[in-house]
């Protein structure tokens, strides 16, 4: 007996060392279809309150003084597995889960009063505690990187493969290399409330030299999940995790794990109710007890869009023993639009982005000079550090497969000129077409007035390629309506970059709208629907114009110009003034002071260029006009202010409510040219442009002082939802008013002059996106005018209206 048992210690000897020495455990969780990671999957040891969870990149480490028998591994998606330590050969350990067969029943039987609404209201309950933006200031590293890729795991894709060699072929390639790679290293500083200051460390894209599109990663989701109003791309969605969720979300809870610490994770499910009727979002989130903080959570749109997909994965850590933080952002998009496509099958492609934060410190002092003037900066040198650098901060080494992905996407960019191509991409959303030192201004190819008919022409300027310090530019055209010419000149010198002091010089000759606003800064957009106010423009003065201003930044968020210009403006319409009855030519010499205040406004600075990336608050502008009499032949002494505020208010469980203040000021007398004329825009069925009166017909009225507010409110699809994709209707309420006041409207013949003293009111309703093709969407709306200017005719007090917007989701 005495050796059958000594015989039986030998045999668990291995046994008993092996368990002491497994005092850590690391190990992946993975899909067993596709091998894909499974982030946050519960890892139990044997039956203990010990465990933790994988983190995104589906990976776990458990530190332990307990003897580690077994791990229960468990996800709500995936069947459970039991891992017996006795069964493990080396590290780290790679365990493969089934995905569940079976879905819940969409009956789901709760008691009366939710189980999971009390832990959600615990959560809302230290927001305040847990929030990142709520501590006095706090600052990272992070490291992003993002590929794209061809999605080949679907089924359907791979019944086409195993019977097609060129898809064959095409999927050895994947598995070498992929199609895009890019990294980041930022330093990011926040300060509260709302002061953030990122510094671009080092930034490195497959196929392209300069840090083109490299900020893409961190703009795909808010930075925590305790934003009332969560952003996915650029959408925003009403977030589970805020007050009175619990009536607009259906929570369950799915499961009860432990952490490192013992500390209890509850893993609750959530979606938009049923029949609800807001932007939404689904996913899990996952609790801890100790500060009742967000540990983990995923989200993606809800419902899911058949077009573009996008799910988003946070994780986070516990820092100082008190404050929950970030440490890892990720985020999976695929789009059906972009697609690897044969006659046999189209592949989409995925975007994956991964985030990884370190150095954190919160609640330190941070010196003002810190936070910069911007804010986002790259460094001169951020897109030349060395492969030494990149080791510091890359929390996994490149793969093999990343590294060819740089050698063969680096090759190929350097011969297709990738970079130039970028640079085209960037260039085009100004409105202009590249060609090396030469931009070619969109605006100036093809155009339609009213008062011109169709315009062809061409527009030319040096671009950075050339010159960093100047450019020069150029325009010519003919409008086929009014058989006239326009052409045109300016030269513009930077002359101190940091301060962003130019130097402009200009000459012109074309049309020029009678009596619209005069407001400085204000940037064309090729694709802003405010452009089709233009389309309805009638009356115009040919003006030829020669001058200069100064811009500069006088303080920060402060944009200043100072102009001066001499302009001869001859009138194509029949009108007499009456002080001056024989004059049809109007000079003017004239001083421009103009100024733009976008408070916390924040701008990308890269080497070469400055982008504004917008302002929570509202912007203003203001212009003041001096008119010379008698001097450089300036026939009009007067002075003139013009005004204007944008703001837009994102409501939560209401929808996006946009405000614009416009209005103007002339003291002394002037010729009609000067007055100001609200933007109308009417036809029985046109086009809807944004911050003009739908109603008016152009040139109805005219004031001396003017103001008006343009008010719109959309709630996206709050009211009502359909479950059909190209169909995803969004209503939109309008209300205009304006006012104005003429002191001698005997002074200009020839012309009806009608000021809005009485007060002018319209309003409408937009069904927005009634079809979604792409990108674009195409709805209908109408508007009515009512009060003092009503029409007799009750029938010409409508203007039904075609609204075209680009849409993401």
């Amino acid at each position: 007996m005495n050796n059958h048992i000594f015989f039986l210690l030998l045999l668990l000897i291995p046994f008993f060392c092996f368990s002491q020495q497994k005092k850590e455990i690391k190990g992946c969780v993975l899909d067993d279809h596709n091998g894909k990671p499974i982030p946050f999957a519960n890892v139990q040891v044997n039956d203990l309150t010990i465990g933790t969870s994988t983190d995104i990149d589906g990976c776990f480490v458990i530190t332990t003084d307990e003897v580690i028998q077994y791990l229960n591994i468990t996800h709500i998606n995936y069947e459970s597995k039991r891992i017996s330590i006795s069964d493990v050969t080396h590290q780290p350990l790679y365990v493969y889960l089934t995905e569940k067969t079976h879905e819940l029943s969409e009956v789901i039987v709760v008691p009366s009063i939710n189980p999971a609404h009390r832990l959600i209201d615990s959560l809302v309950a230290h927001i305040s505690d847990n929030d990142p933006k709520q501590f006095n200031s706090f600052s990272y590293t992070i490291y992003e990187k993002l590929l794209v890729t061809a999605d080949m795991d679907s089924d359907s894709v791979q019944e086409v493969i195993q019977s097609d060699t060129a898809w064959q072929n095409l999927m050895h390639t994947f598995s070498k290399m992929d199609l895009f790679l890019s990294e980041n290293v930022i330093e990011r500083t926040y300060v509260k409330p709302d002061r953030t200051y990122d510094k671009v460390l080092a930034t490195r894209m497959s196929g392209m030299k300069e840090p083109v599109f490299s900020l893409l990663i961190t703009r795909l989701q808010s930075f925590t999940f305790y934003d009332p109003v969560f952003s996915i791309g650029d959408k925003k969605f009403i977030n589970p995790v805020s007050k009175g969720s619990t009536k607009k979300y259906f929570f369950l809870i799915q499961d009860t794990m432990f952490s490192e610490q013992g500390d209890s994770v509850f893993v609750i499910s959530y979606r938009p109710l049923k029949n609800s009727n807001f932007d939404g979002i689904g996913g899990v989130l996952y609790i801890n007890q100790n500060g009742w903080a967000v540990q983990s959570a995923t989200a993606y749109p809800y419902p899911k869009n058949e077009i573009i997909t996008i799910s988003i994965y946070q994780m986070y850590q516990q820092i100082d023993g008190k404050y929950w933080f970030p440490y890892q952002l990720n985020a999976d998009i695929s789009s059906n639009l972009l697609v690897v496509a044969s006659d046999s099958t189209s592949v989409p492609l995925k975007a994956i982005g991964r985030s990884y934060f370190s150095n954190i410190t919160i609640n330190q002092s941070v010196k003002p000079s810190k936070l910069g003037e911007t804010g986002v900066e790259y460094l001169p040198q951020a897109a030349t550090k060395d492969s030494s650098f990149w080791s510091d901060y890359r929390f996994t080494p490149l793969s093999e497969k990343d590294m060819a992905t740089y050698h063969i996407i680096d090759s190929l960019g350097k011969k297709q000129k990738l970079d130039r191509m970028a640079k085209r991409m960037m260039t085009l959303m100004d409105g202009k077409i590249k060609f090396k030192y030469i931009d070619w201004n969109l605006f100036e190819l093809v155009d339609y007035a009213q008062y011109q008919g169709w315009y062809l022409g061409f527009g030319l300027s040096t671009n950075e390629d050339l010159s960093r310090f100047f450019s020069i530019s150029g325009f010519f055209g003919y409008g086929f309506g009014d058989k006239r010419l326009k052409y045109g000149g300016q030269i513009d010198w930077n002359l101190y970059r940091s301060k962003k002091l130019k130097l402009l010089l200009e000459y012109s000759n074309r049309g020029q709208q009678v009596g619209q606003m005069n407001l400085p800064f204000q940037q064309k957009n090729l694709f802003s629907p405010e452009n089709y106010q233009h389309f309805f423009t009638n009356r115009v003065d040919y003006t030829e114009k020669i001058g200069g201003k100064f811009s500069f930044n006088p303080f920060n968020y402060v944009q200043a110009e100072v102009g001066f210009y001499r302009s001869n403006q001859e009138t194509s319409y029949d009108y007499v003034y009456v002080p001056d009855p024989e004059i049809k030519t109007f000079r003017f010499t004239e001083l421009n002071i103009g100024l733009r205040w976008a408070f916390r406004e924040e701008f990308l600075k890269t080497p070469r260029t400055t982008i504004s990336l917008g302002s929570k608050y509202p912007v203003f502008r203001v212009n003041y006009t001096h008119g010379f009499n008698h001097f450089l032949g300036g026939e009009f002494g007067y002075n003139r202010l013009d005004f204007g505020l944008d703001k837009k208010f994102d409501i939560r469980f209401l929808g996006v409510t946009s405000l614009t203040l416009q209005g103007g000021l002339v003291f002394e007398d002037v010729p009609y040219s000067k007055l100001f004329n609200p933007a109308g825009t009417y036809d029985y069925f046109t086009l809807f442009a944004p911050n003009s009166f739908g109603t008016i017909r152009f040139n109805e009225f005219a004031n001396d002082s003017y103001v008006a507010l343009f008010f719109s409110h959309n709630f996206k699809q709050l009211l009502f939802k359909t479950k059909v994709k190209w169909f995803t209707p969004e209503p939109e309420i309008l209300t205009n008013i304006g006012f104005g006041r003429m002191r001698h409207p005997d002074l200009h013949q020839k012309v009806d002059i009608k000021s809005m003293k009485f007060g002018y009111y319209e309003s409408g309703l937009n069904i927005n996106n009634i079809f979604v093709v792409g990108f674009v969407g195409v709805g209908v709306g109408l508007m009515y005018r009512y009060g003092a200017y009503s029409m007799p005719n009750y029938w010409d007090n409508f203007a039904a209206k075609l609204t075209v917007s680009l849409t993401l989701f």
